[in-house]
């Protein structure tokens, strides 16, 4: 049976910093935080908020063409 996993991420987010919070481990924002540090993440509030949306979704896609 196909299980639902709904993560809901609060954040306040302004030019120079993003605050997430969450009751558990969030991979995606540890993925989205390293491609930041490295100098090559989003850029923008609203880039960070569509990469972290994105992210799984072609996760996903990507895992679905190797089975």
């Amino acid at each position: 049976m196909y299980q639902q996993k709904v993560v809901s991420i609060r954040g306040y987010y302004t030019k120079n910093m993003i605050v997430t919070t969450s009751d558990r481990p969030v991979r995606v924002l540890d993925r989205v935080s390293a491609h930041i540090m490295g100098g090559y993440g989003p850029k923008t509030v609203s880039a960070f908020i569509t990469a972290v949306c994105d992210h799984p979704t072609s996760h996903k896609i990507e895992s679905d063409r190797l089975t």
